[in-house]
Parts: structure tokens; sequence; C-alpha cells
């Protein structure tokens, strides 16, 4: 399984750069889809407040957003278990709590990859390869 993070859905919805929006799109395709993709209820929410803050939506359009990425099959919901593993891997690794907060979602939900810009293409957190679909 391959966790989405908050950028793939920000570029598929919101990018004025036509590659990265055409590779977000055809991702989304997939994980909408139902291939083995997963997100996590933070990726929802931070996906909301870009969307507030950049794209400008109003909340009836920010729902509307939200209630289309609800059809990627896996969301993880984020609670005491994920913020207690990511306190270890912030902790283990260094990292910002939020991206330990992806890495410990992408766990539970049994990934082998994430997906994301933001964090190092190829680096292996906790078993779990990321990866740059955009580079």
């Amino acid at each position: 399984m391959i966790f989405l993070d908050t950028n793939v859905l920000n570029y598929a919805l919101l990018s004025q750069d036509a590659k990265k929006k055409k590779k977000a799109m055809n991702i989304l395709t997939r994980a909408l889809a139902g291939d083995d993709f997963a997100i996590s209820q933070q990726v929802l929410s931070e996906c909301a407040n870009v969307l507030f803050k950049k794209g400008n939506l109003e909340a009836p359009k920010v729902i509307q957003c939200i209630g289309y990425l609800q059809h990627i099959g896996n969301i993880v919901p984020i609670g005491m278990q994920i913020v207690r593993r990511a306190i270890e891997i912030k902790a283990l690794y260094g990292m910002q709590f939020y991206d330990a907060q992806i890495i410990a979602a992408a766990e539970k939900a049994d990934c082998t990859e994430i997906w994301s810009e933001d964090l190092g293409d190829g680096q292996i957190y906790c078993g779990i390869r990321c990866r740059n679909p955009f580079a």
C-alpha cells in the first residue's frame, strides 16, 4: 500500500504547474479507483487548510473537495496510538512532529511507501520508503 502525503492532493487540486498537476491527477485517479493507497485524517485536514488559504475557496467548496477525497480507500484516523507513535518517530529521526505523524499513519496502514515531495526521496523511515512522485 502507498501512503499519499498532502502535497500530492494539493497539486492535483490547486497546482498552477501543469506537469505536477497532471502527475498528481493521475495518482489521485488511481487512488480513487481503488488502487492500493492510503491517507490520514491529518492529510485531509491539511488539504482543507490549503484549499482555504491558497485556493481561497469558501466552506461549501472545501467540503465538496474533502468529500471527494474521502473515497480514497483507506483513511487512517489520528488517535492517541498514532500521536504516541509519532512522538517516538520524531525522537528516533529528529524530524518535525507532523512529518513523523505521516510516517506513523503510513505504518498503521501497513504501507510500504510514502509518496511525498516533503520527505527525502529514497529515505527509509520505520521500514517505509519515501518516494517523490514529482522528481
